[in-house]
Protein backbone atom coordinates (compact mmCIF):
# COMPACT_ATOMS: atom_id res chain seq x y z
CA UNK A 1 0.00 0.00 0.00
CA UNK A 2 1.24 3.37 -0.73
CA UNK A 3 1.76 5.98 1.51
CA UNK A 4 -1.15 8.53 0.05
CA UNK A 5 -3.53 5.62 0.45
CA UNK A 6 -2.41 5.31 3.42
CA UNK A 7 -2.65 8.62 4.33
CA UNK A 8 -6.64 8.86 2.61
CA UNK A 9 -7.27 5.95 4.85
CA UNK A 10 -6.33 7.41 8.34
CA UNK A 11 -7.82 10.77 6.73
CA UNK A 12 -11.32 9.07 6.58
CA UNK A 13 -10.84 6.97 9.52
CA UNK A 14 -10.57 10.42 11.22
CA UNK A 15 -13.18 12.04 9.96
CA UNK A 16 -15.97 9.03 10.21
CA UNK A 17 -15.84 8.80 14.09
CA UNK A 18 -16.54 12.64 14.46
CA UNK A 19 -19.33 12.20 12.05
CA UNK A 20 -21.23 9.73 13.25
CA UNK A 21 -20.66 10.81 17.12
CA UNK A 22 -21.91 14.72 15.91
CA UNK A 23 -24.52 13.29 13.83
CA UNK A 24 -26.17 11.37 16.56
CA UNK A 25 -25.56 14.21 19.18
CA UNK A 26 -27.08 16.09 16.92
CA UNK A 27 -30.49 14.24 16.59
CA UNK A 28 -30.34 13.90 20.44
CA UNK A 29 -30.62 17.67 20.56
CA UNK A 30 -33.44 18.37 18.38
CA UNK A 31 -35.28 15.60 19.37
CA UNK A 32 -35.35 16.41 22.98
CA UNK A 33 -36.44 20.00 21.58
CA UNK A 34 -39.16 18.28 19.88
CA UNK A 35 -40.12 16.72 23.31
CA UNK A 36 -39.98 19.38 25.15
CA UNK A 37 -42.21 21.23 22.63
CA UNK A 38 -45.19 18.51 22.66
CA UNK A 39 -44.50 17.60 26.08
CA UNK A 40 -48.60 18.30 27.14
CA UNK A 41 -49.95 16.65 24.59
CA UNK A 42 -47.77 13.62 25.39
CA UNK A 43 -47.85 13.10 29.31
CA UNK A 44 -51.17 11.93 31.46
CA UNK A 45 -53.03 10.49 27.71
CA UNK A 46 -51.77 6.62 28.74
CA UNK A 47 -50.17 6.13 25.24
CA UNK A 48 -48.34 2.53 24.72
CA UNK A 49 -44.48 2.86 24.94
CA UNK A 50 -44.97 1.45 20.83
CA UNK A 51 -46.67 4.94 20.04
CA UNK A 52 -44.40 6.71 21.95
CA UNK A 53 -41.56 4.70 20.23
CA UNK A 54 -43.12 5.41 16.66
CA UNK A 55 -43.58 8.42 17.03
CA UNK A 56 -40.05 9.54 18.58
CA UNK A 57 -38.94 7.15 15.51
CA UNK A 58 -40.45 9.09 12.46
CA UNK A 59 -39.43 12.42 14.40
CA UNK A 60 -35.60 11.58 14.34
CA UNK A 61 -36.42 11.00 10.31
CA UNK A 62 -37.63 14.11 9.69
CA UNK A 63 -34.93 16.24 11.74
CA UNK A 64 -32.22 14.66 9.49
CA UNK A 65 -31.99 17.94 7.51
CA UNK A 66 -31.22 19.64 10.01
CA UNK A 67 -28.78 17.07 11.86
CA UNK A 68 -26.85 16.06 9.15
CA UNK A 69 -25.33 19.79 7.83
CA UNK A 70 -24.45 19.87 11.61
CA UNK A 71 -22.56 16.48 11.48
CA UNK A 72 -20.75 17.50 8.34
CA UNK A 73 -19.74 20.59 9.52
CA UNK A 74 -18.48 20.02 13.03
CA UNK A 75 -16.57 16.76 11.75
CA UNK A 76 -15.07 18.28 9.61
CA UNK A 77 -13.79 21.35 11.08
CA UNK A 78 -12.48 18.34 13.98
CA UNK A 79 -10.63 16.11 11.74
CA UNK A 80 -8.38 18.87 9.84
CA UNK A 81 -8.10 21.42 12.87
CA UNK A 82 -6.72 17.86 14.94
CA UNK A 83 -4.72 17.34 12.48
CA UNK A 84 -3.54 20.83 11.53
CA UNK A 85 -3.17 20.97 15.66
CA UNK A 86 -0.92 17.80 16.07
CA UNK A 87 1.18 18.83 13.01
CA UNK A 88 0.23 16.13 10.91
CA UNK A 89 -1.16 18.27 8.49
CA UNK A 90 2.49 19.84 8.27
CA UNK A 91 4.03 16.04 8.34
CA UNK A 92 1.63 15.36 5.25
CA UNK A 93 2.49 18.42 3.36
CA UNK A 94 6.51 17.91 3.53
CA UNK A 95 5.54 14.83 2.17
CA UNK A 96 4.22 16.40 -1.23
CA UNK A 97 1.15 15.81 -0.26
CA UNK A 98 -1.15 19.08 -0.97
CA UNK A 99 -4.16 19.53 1.01
CA UNK A 100 -6.63 18.89 -1.97
CA UNK A 101 -5.18 15.53 -2.55
CA UNK A 102 -5.58 14.89 1.15
CA UNK A 103 -9.20 15.91 1.16
CA UNK A 104 -10.09 13.71 -1.81
CA UNK A 105 -11.78 11.16 -0.16
CA UNK A 106 -13.21 13.40 2.31
CA UNK A 107 -14.97 14.89 -0.89
CA UNK A 108 -15.68 11.52 -2.18
CA UNK A 109 -17.45 10.51 0.88
CA UNK A 110 -19.36 14.12 0.97
CA UNK A 111 -20.23 13.77 -2.51
CA UNK A 112 -21.96 9.96 -1.60
CA UNK A 113 -23.44 11.65 1.22
CA UNK A 114 -25.26 14.26 -0.59
CA UNK A 115 -26.71 11.69 -2.91
CA UNK A 116 -27.94 9.91 -0.42
CA UNK A 117 -29.21 12.95 1.25
CA UNK A 118 -30.98 13.53 -2.19
CA UNK A 119 -32.67 9.75 -1.91
CA UNK A 120 -33.75 10.42 1.59
CA UNK A 121 -35.13 13.86 1.00
CA UNK A 122 -37.40 12.61 -2.12
CA UNK A 123 -38.04 9.47 -0.51
CA UNK A 124 -37.82 9.15 3.16
CA UNK A 125 -38.71 12.41 4.02
CA UNK A 126 -41.67 13.11 2.99
CA UNK A 127 -43.45 9.85 4.23
CA UNK A 128 -41.90 10.26 7.93
CA UNK A 129 -43.42 14.15 7.49
CA UNK A 130 -46.72 12.20 6.85
CA UNK A 131 -46.18 9.77 9.66
CA UNK A 132 -44.71 12.86 12.22
CA UNK A 133 -47.70 15.13 11.69
CA UNK A 134 -50.80 12.52 11.42
CA UNK A 135 -49.57 10.89 14.21
CA UNK A 136 -48.87 14.06 16.35
CA UNK A 137 -52.62 15.72 15.66
CA UNK A 138 -53.97 11.75 16.72
CA UNK A 139 -52.39 12.36 19.38
CA UNK A 140 -53.45 16.09 20.70
CA UNK A 141 -57.11 14.72 19.76
CA UNK A 142 -56.80 11.92 22.16
CA UNK A 143 -58.59 12.31 25.71
CA UNK A 144 -56.38 12.06 28.55
CA UNK A 145 -56.35 9.10 29.89
CA UNK A 146 -58.75 8.55 32.79
CA UNK A 147 -57.38 9.38 36.66
CA UNK A 148 -59.87 9.92 39.19
CA UNK A 149 -57.85 11.17 42.05
CA UNK A 150 -59.66 11.23 46.06
CA UNK A 151 -61.47 14.95 46.11
CA UNK A 152 -61.12 15.86 42.54
CA UNK A 153 -63.68 16.85 40.57
CA UNK A 154 -62.17 14.86 37.11
CA UNK A 155 -64.34 16.17 33.87
CA UNK A 156 -62.82 13.64 31.56
CA UNK A 157 -65.32 11.07 30.94
CA UNK A 158 -67.75 12.72 28.30
CA UNK A 159 -70.95 14.79 29.62
CA UNK A 160 -70.03 13.91 32.86
CA UNK A 161 -68.44 14.88 36.38
CA UNK A 162 -67.04 12.34 39.00
CA UNK A 163 -65.89 13.21 42.23
CA UNK A 164 -64.95 10.50 44.91
CA UNK A 165 -64.06 10.58 48.48
CA UNK A 166 -61.97 7.50 48.93
CA UNK A 167 -59.77 5.28 46.18
CA UNK A 168 -58.79 1.87 46.83
CA UNK A 169 -55.41 0.62 46.80
CA UNK A 170 -56.17 -1.71 43.40
CA UNK A 171 -57.65 1.86 41.87
CA UNK A 172 -60.65 0.25 41.05
CA UNK A 173 -62.73 0.70 44.66
CA UNK A 174 -64.60 3.88 44.90
CA UNK A 175 -66.18 5.31 48.16
CA UNK A 176 -68.84 8.44 48.27
CA UNK A 177 -68.94 8.64 44.87
CA UNK A 178 -71.31 12.26 43.14
CA UNK A 179 -71.85 12.23 39.61
CA UNK A 180 -73.42 14.91 37.76
CA UNK A 181 -74.77 14.75 34.41
CA UNK A 182 -74.62 17.37 31.81
CA UNK A 183 -75.64 15.28 28.83
CA UNK A 184 -78.65 17.81 28.40
CA UNK A 185 -76.91 21.46 28.70
CA UNK A 186 -80.13 22.82 28.74
CA UNK A 187 -80.88 21.93 32.37
CA UNK A 188 -77.40 22.12 33.76
CA UNK A 189 -76.54 19.64 36.71
CA UNK A 190 -80.00 18.08 35.50
CA UNK A 191 -79.31 14.62 36.95
CA UNK A 192 -77.00 14.19 39.94
CA UNK A 193 -76.33 10.38 41.42
CA UNK A 194 -74.58 9.78 45.06
CA UNK A 195 -73.73 6.18 46.02
CA UNK A 196 -72.16 5.07 49.13
CA UNK A 197 -69.24 2.95 46.73
CA UNK A 198 -68.67 1.81 43.32
CA UNK A 199 -66.27 0.48 41.62
CA UNK A 200 -65.03 1.29 37.73
CA UNK A 201 -63.83 -1.52 35.22
CA UNK A 202 -62.98 -2.20 31.81
CA UNK A 203 -64.61 -4.22 29.59
CA UNK A 204 -62.34 -7.51 28.36
CA UNK A 205 -62.44 -5.80 24.65
CA UNK A 206 -61.51 -2.76 26.09
CA UNK A 207 -64.16 -0.49 24.88
CA UNK A 208 -66.51 0.58 27.37
CA UNK A 209 -65.57 1.62 30.75
CA UNK A 210 -68.16 -0.27 33.53
CA UNK A 211 -68.79 2.25 36.50
CA UNK A 212 -70.96 -0.12 39.19
CA UNK A 213 -72.97 1.90 42.40
CA UNK A 214 -74.28 0.67 45.18
CA UNK A 215 -76.70 2.06 47.74
CA UNK A 216 -77.24 5.46 45.90
CA UNK A 217 -80.03 7.84 44.87
CA UNK A 218 -80.57 9.33 41.73
CA UNK A 219 -82.00 13.30 41.59
CA UNK A 220 -83.58 14.11 38.21
CA UNK A 221 -85.27 17.46 37.50
CA UNK A 222 -88.49 17.04 35.20
CA UNK A 223 -89.44 19.18 31.97
CA UNK A 224 -90.79 19.33 28.93
CA UNK A 225 -89.07 20.47 25.68
CA UNK A 226 -85.60 19.74 27.45
CA UNK A 227 -86.30 22.82 30.08
CA UNK A 228 -86.51 22.37 33.48
CA UNK A 229 -90.11 23.28 34.53
CA UNK A 230 -90.09 24.84 38.62
CA UNK A 231 -93.49 23.67 38.70
CA UNK A 232 -93.16 20.02 39.06
CA UNK A 233 -91.48 18.38 41.48
CA UNK A 234 -87.70 16.80 41.31
CA UNK A 235 -87.60 12.73 40.36
CA UNK A 236 -86.30 10.80 43.14
CA UNK A 237 -84.89 7.41 42.66
CA UNK A 238 -83.19 4.85 45.02
CA UNK A 239 -80.93 1.52 43.84
CA UNK A 240 -78.71 -0.84 45.38
CA UNK A 241 -77.23 -1.59 42.50
CA UNK A 242 -76.70 0.83 39.34
CA UNK A 243 -74.15 0.24 36.38
CA UNK A 244 -72.92 3.26 34.52
CA UNK A 245 -71.71 2.28 30.65
CA UNK A 246 -68.96 4.93 29.33
CA UNK A 247 -68.02 4.40 25.59
CA UNK A 248 -64.01 4.42 25.51
CA UNK A 249 -64.27 5.19 21.85
CA UNK A 250 -62.75 8.74 22.64
CA UNK A 251 -59.84 7.55 24.75
CA UNK A 252 -58.36 5.31 21.97
CA UNK A 253 -55.74 6.38 19.66
CA UNK A 254 -57.42 6.81 16.07
CA UNK A 255 -55.02 6.44 13.41
CA UNK A 256 -57.09 7.98 10.91
CA UNK A 257 -55.05 11.76 10.17
CA UNK A 258 -52.89 10.38 6.84
CA UNK A 259 -55.59 11.07 4.91
CA UNK A 260 -55.75 14.83 5.36
CA UNK A 261 -52.16 15.61 4.90
CA UNK A 262 -50.83 13.20 2.40
CA UNK A 263 -51.63 15.62 -0.13
CA UNK A 264 -49.72 18.28 1.57
CA UNK A 265 -46.66 19.64 -0.53
CA UNK A 266 -44.47 18.30 2.16
CA UNK A 267 -45.61 15.09 1.48
CA UNK A 268 -44.55 14.70 -1.93
CA UNK A 269 -42.03 13.59 -4.27
CA UNK A 270 -40.70 15.30 -6.54
CA UNK A 271 -42.18 13.95 -9.48
CA UNK A 272 -45.82 14.12 -7.07
CA UNK A 273 -44.95 17.89 -7.01
CA UNK A 274 -44.49 18.15 -10.71
CA UNK A 275 -48.07 16.78 -11.16
CA UNK A 276 -49.28 18.30 -8.52
CA UNK A 277 -48.03 22.31 -9.92
CA UNK A 278 -49.41 21.26 -13.06
CA UNK A 279 -52.45 20.99 -11.87
CA UNK A 280 -52.28 23.83 -10.17
CA UNK A 281 -51.37 26.24 -13.45
CA UNK A 282 -53.41 24.14 -15.37
CA UNK A 283 -56.43 25.13 -12.65
CA UNK A 284 -55.49 28.82 -12.68
CA UNK A 285 -55.41 29.27 -16.63
CA UNK A 286 -58.96 27.65 -16.95
CA UNK A 287 -60.27 29.68 -14.14
CA UNK A 288 -58.69 33.12 -15.67
CA UNK A 289 -60.31 32.23 -19.43
CA UNK A 290 -63.75 31.42 -17.47
CA UNK A 291 -63.39 34.65 -15.32
CA UNK A 292 -62.33 36.98 -18.75
CA UNK A 293 -64.88 35.54 -20.92
CA UNK A 294 -67.42 35.91 -18.54
CA UNK A 295 -66.73 39.25 -17.76
CA UNK A 296 -66.30 40.40 -21.41
CA UNK A 297 -69.55 38.50 -22.30
CA UNK A 298 -71.34 40.11 -19.41
CA UNK A 299 -70.43 43.89 -19.68
CA UNK A 300 -69.46 44.09 -22.41
CA UNK A 301 -70.92 41.96 -25.44
CA UNK A 302 -74.42 40.79 -24.06
CA UNK A 303 -75.93 37.59 -23.06
CA UNK A 304 -74.38 34.36 -23.93
CA UNK A 305 -75.64 31.63 -25.22
CA UNK A 306 -77.07 28.84 -22.95
CA UNK A 307 -74.68 26.33 -23.16
CA UNK A 308 -72.25 28.25 -22.15
CA UNK A 309 -73.49 29.47 -19.32
CA UNK A 310 -73.36 26.25 -18.32
CA UNK A 311 -69.96 25.51 -18.41
CA UNK A 312 -68.65 28.91 -17.05
CA UNK A 313 -68.90 28.79 -13.19
CA UNK A 314 -69.78 33.20 -13.55
CA UNK A 315 -73.42 32.16 -15.48
CA UNK A 316 -75.20 32.76 -11.82
CA UNK A 317 -74.17 36.03 -11.33
CA UNK A 318 -74.39 36.93 -14.73
CA UNK A 319 -77.71 35.61 -15.95
CA UNK A 320 -78.71 37.76 -12.22
CA UNK A 321 -77.52 41.07 -13.95
CA UNK A 322 -79.20 40.11 -17.32
CA UNK A 323 -82.57 39.44 -15.54
CA UNK A 324 -82.17 42.83 -13.70
CA UNK A 325 -81.62 44.50 -17.19
CA UNK A 326 -84.58 43.06 -18.83
CA UNK A 327 -86.98 43.92 -16.07
CA UNK A 328 -86.08 47.65 -17.18
CA UNK A 329 -86.96 46.71 -21.27
CA UNK A 330 -90.89 46.47 -20.82
CA UNK A 331 -91.24 50.60 -20.27
CA UNK A 332 -88.74 51.12 -22.77
CA UNK A 333 -90.15 51.71 -26.24
CA UNK A 334 -88.44 48.88 -27.94
CA UNK A 335 -88.52 49.41 -31.79
CA UNK A 336 -87.42 53.45 -31.29
CA UNK A 337 -84.58 52.37 -28.59
CA UNK A 338 -83.34 49.75 -31.08
CA UNK A 339 -83.87 52.31 -34.01
CA UNK A 340 -81.70 55.00 -31.79
CA UNK A 341 -79.52 52.79 -30.65
CA UNK A 342 -78.29 51.66 -34.00
CA UNK A 343 -78.44 54.87 -35.91
CA UNK A 344 -77.21 57.08 -33.04
CA UNK A 345 -74.49 54.91 -31.66
CA UNK A 346 -73.95 51.94 -33.81
CA UNK A 347 -74.44 49.53 -31.28
CA UNK A 348 -76.42 46.49 -32.15
CA UNK A 349 -78.71 45.48 -29.99
CA UNK A 350 -78.48 41.56 -29.18
CA UNK A 351 -82.32 39.45 -28.66
CA UNK A 352 -82.66 37.23 -25.81
CA UNK A 353 -84.30 34.38 -25.51
CA UNK A 354 -87.56 36.16 -25.54
CA UNK A 355 -88.81 38.75 -27.15
CA UNK A 356 -87.66 41.38 -25.19
CA UNK A 357 -84.67 43.21 -26.65
CA UNK A 358 -81.21 42.89 -24.54
CA UNK A 359 -79.43 46.28 -25.04
CA UNK A 360 -75.66 45.82 -25.27
CA UNK A 361 -73.62 49.21 -25.00
CA UNK A 362 -70.20 48.76 -27.00
CA UNK A 363 -68.77 51.59 -27.59
CA UNK A 364 -70.41 55.51 -27.40
CA UNK A 365 -69.05 58.88 -26.57
CA UNK A 366 -72.18 60.24 -25.25
CA UNK A 367 -75.21 59.46 -22.86
CA UNK A 368 -77.69 61.43 -24.40
CA UNK A 369 -80.01 59.05 -24.88
CA UNK A 370 -80.28 58.87 -21.87
CA UNK A 371 -82.35 62.35 -21.75
CA UNK A 372 -84.69 60.79 -24.00
CA UNK A 373 -85.79 58.32 -20.74
CA UNK A 374 -88.28 58.66 -18.27
CA UNK A 375 -86.70 60.78 -14.84
CA UNK A 376 -87.73 57.04 -12.65
CA UNK A 377 -86.18 55.33 -15.33
CA UNK A 378 -82.91 56.81 -15.41
CA UNK A 379 -82.94 56.10 -12.07
CA UNK A 380 -83.67 52.56 -12.80
CA UNK A 381 -80.73 52.80 -14.86
CA UNK A 382 -78.22 54.33 -13.20
CA UNK A 383 -78.85 51.87 -9.86
CA UNK A 384 -79.01 49.08 -12.09
CA UNK A 385 -75.63 50.22 -13.61
CA UNK A 386 -74.44 50.85 -10.13
CA UNK A 387 -75.58 47.52 -8.92
CA UNK A 388 -73.65 46.23 -11.95
CA UNK A 389 -70.73 47.60 -10.67
CA UNK A 390 -70.34 46.92 -7.70
CA UNK A 391 -70.59 43.03 -8.27
CA UNK A 392 -68.18 43.27 -11.14
CA UNK A 393 -65.82 44.93 -8.08
CA UNK A 394 -66.99 42.16 -5.65
CA UNK A 395 -66.03 39.69 -7.96
CA UNK A 396 -62.80 40.95 -9.27
CA UNK A 397 -61.83 40.95 -5.63
CA UNK A 398 -62.73 37.50 -5.28
CA UNK A 399 -60.99 36.58 -8.00
CA UNK A 400 -57.99 38.81 -7.11
CA UNK A 401 -58.29 36.47 -3.79
CA UNK A 402 -57.95 33.58 -5.24
CA UNK A 403 -55.25 34.53 -7.76
CA UNK A 404 -52.90 35.22 -4.76
CA UNK A 405 -53.85 32.31 -3.10
CA UNK A 406 -52.85 29.86 -5.89
CA UNK A 407 -49.76 31.92 -6.52
CA UNK A 408 -49.08 31.24 -2.65
CA UNK A 409 -49.93 27.63 -2.72
CA UNK A 410 -47.84 27.18 -6.03
CA UNK A 411 -44.61 28.96 -4.43
CA UNK A 412 -44.81 26.59 -1.80
CA UNK A 413 -44.43 23.61 -4.12
CA UNK A 414 -41.86 25.06 -5.44
CA UNK A 415 -40.08 25.83 -2.54
CA UNK A 416 -40.78 22.06 -1.41
CA UNK A 417 -39.39 20.93 -4.70
CA UNK A 418 -35.81 22.93 -4.34
CA UNK A 419 -35.54 21.98 -0.62
CA UNK A 420 -34.90 18.61 -2.37
CA UNK A 421 -31.80 19.56 -3.64
CA UNK A 422 -30.57 22.12 -1.18
CA UNK A 423 -29.86 19.61 1.50
CA UNK A 424 -27.72 17.40 -1.29
CA UNK A 425 -25.95 21.09 -2.26
CA UNK A 426 -25.39 21.93 1.70
CA UNK A 427 -23.91 19.26 2.44
CA UNK A 428 -20.81 19.40 -0.08
CA UNK A 429 -20.81 23.45 0.84
CA UNK A 430 -20.68 22.54 4.76
CA UNK A 431 -17.83 20.51 3.93
CA UNK A 432 -15.66 22.72 1.88
CA UNK A 433 -16.34 25.47 4.94
CA UNK A 434 -15.91 23.20 7.30
CA UNK A 435 -12.66 21.50 6.29
CA UNK A 436 -10.42 24.61 4.90
CA UNK A 437 -11.52 26.61 8.22
CA UNK A 438 -10.36 23.29 10.46
CA UNK A 439 -7.17 23.59 8.55
CA UNK A 440 -6.70 27.36 9.16
CA UNK A 441 -7.50 27.72 12.97
CA UNK A 442 -5.64 24.48 13.84
CA UNK A 443 -7.75 23.51 16.79
CA UNK A 444 -9.29 20.14 17.25
CA UNK A 445 -11.85 19.12 19.77
CA UNK A 446 -14.81 20.24 20.69
CA UNK A 447 -13.96 23.89 22.01
CA UNK A 448 -13.33 26.78 18.81
CA UNK A 449 -14.59 23.74 16.35
CA UNK A 450 -18.31 23.61 18.21
CA UNK A 451 -18.31 27.60 18.61
CA UNK A 452 -17.31 28.02 14.65
CA UNK A 453 -19.79 25.55 13.48
CA UNK A 454 -22.46 26.72 15.59
CA UNK A 455 -22.34 30.15 14.18
CA UNK A 456 -21.76 29.12 10.72
CA UNK A 457 -24.85 26.88 10.66
CA UNK A 458 -26.38 29.49 12.74
CA UNK A 459 -26.00 31.97 9.79
CA UNK A 460 -26.79 29.19 7.32
CA UNK A 461 -30.12 28.24 8.65
CA UNK A 462 -31.24 32.08 9.11
CA UNK A 463 -30.55 32.77 5.63
CA UNK A 464 -32.58 29.67 4.60
CA UNK A 465 -35.06 30.68 7.04
CA UNK A 466 -35.26 34.45 6.01
CA UNK A 467 -35.47 32.96 2.05
CA UNK A 468 -38.03 30.13 2.70
CA UNK A 469 -40.35 32.59 4.12
CA UNK A 470 -40.10 35.60 1.86
CA UNK A 471 -40.05 33.15 -1.34
CA UNK A 472 -43.76 31.88 0.22
CA UNK A 473 -45.04 35.03 1.02
CA UNK A 474 -43.92 35.83 -2.89
CA UNK A 475 -41.45 38.43 -1.91
CA UNK A 476 -39.08 36.30 -3.66
CA UNK A 477 -38.54 33.63 -6.48
CA UNK A 478 -38.40 29.99 -4.85
CA UNK A 479 -35.15 29.70 -6.11
CA UNK A 480 -33.88 32.84 -5.11
CA UNK A 481 -35.46 31.73 -2.10
CA UNK A 482 -34.42 28.49 -1.26
CA UNK A 483 -30.89 28.78 -2.93
CA UNK A 484 -30.01 32.26 -1.10
CA UNK A 485 -27.85 30.81 1.27
CA UNK A 486 -25.92 28.56 -0.98
CA UNK A 487 -25.48 31.43 -2.94
CA UNK A 488 -24.62 33.34 0.24
CA UNK A 489 -21.71 31.04 1.50
CA UNK A 490 -20.57 29.38 -1.54
CA UNK A 491 -17.96 32.42 -1.89
CA UNK A 492 -16.71 31.70 1.62
CA UNK A 493 -16.26 28.28 1.21
CA UNK A 494 -13.96 28.78 -2.50
CA UNK A 495 -12.24 31.42 -0.28
CA UNK A 496 -11.67 29.37 2.80
CA UNK A 497 -10.64 26.69 0.39
CA UNK A 498 -7.97 28.92 -1.34
CA UNK A 499 -6.58 30.57 2.21
CA UNK A 500 -6.21 26.85 3.65
CA UNK A 501 -3.72 25.51 0.64
CA UNK A 502 -1.85 28.41 0.31
CA UNK A 503 -1.20 28.18 4.21
CA UNK A 504 -3.09 31.23 5.16
CA UNK A 505 -2.02 31.75 8.69
CA UNK A 506 -5.11 35.13 9.22
CA UNK A 507 -5.99 32.92 12.82
CA UNK A 508 -2.64 33.24 14.24
CA UNK A 509 -1.55 35.56 16.54
CA UNK A 510 1.30 36.07 15.32
CA UNK A 511 -0.24 37.81 12.38
CA UNK A 512 -2.32 40.16 13.76
CA UNK A 513 1.34 40.84 16.30
CA UNK A 514 2.50 41.90 13.06
CA UNK A 515 0.30 43.76 11.58
CA UNK A 516 0.43 45.41 14.29
CA UNK A 517 4.06 46.37 14.65
CA UNK A 518 3.51 47.35 11.05
CA UNK A 519 1.05 50.02 12.53
CA UNK A 520 2.78 51.58 14.72
CA UNK A 521 5.90 51.87 12.27
CA UNK A 522 3.65 53.39 9.88
CA UNK A 523 2.05 55.97 12.50
CA UNK A 524 5.53 57.19 13.63
CA UNK A 525 7.00 57.36 10.03
CA UNK A 526 3.48 59.97 9.43
CA UNK A 527 4.79 62.15 12.44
Amino acid sequence: MSVVKRIHRYTLKSYLGPFILTFFIAEFVLLMQFVWKYVDDLVGKGLETSVILELMWYTSASLVPMALPIAILLSSIMTLGSMAESLELVAIKSAGVSLYRLMRPLIIFSLFTALAAFYFSNNILPVANLKTRSLIMDIQKQRPALDIQPGVFYNGIPDLVVRVDRVGKDKKSLGDVIIYDHSDYSKGNGRVTLAESGRIEVTSDDRYLLLALHNGVSYDELGFFGKRDPNLPEAVQYFKDQVILIDLSEFKLSRESENLYKDHYQMMTISQLDKAMFDIRNEGRQRSEAYTVSMRKTYFFGRKSSSSAQSNPFAAQDSANIRSLNMLTPGLPNNNMKNMMESRYQVPVVQSDSTRPLISFGEFGKNDWMEELKPEMQIQMYDLALNVARSNRARAEDYTNEIKYRNENLARHKTEWHRKFTLSVACVLLFFIGAPLGAIIKRGGLGLPLVSATLIFIAYYLLSTIGEKAAKSLTLTPFWGMWISTLVLLPFGVLLTYMAANDSKIFERETYKDLGKKFLLWRRWRK
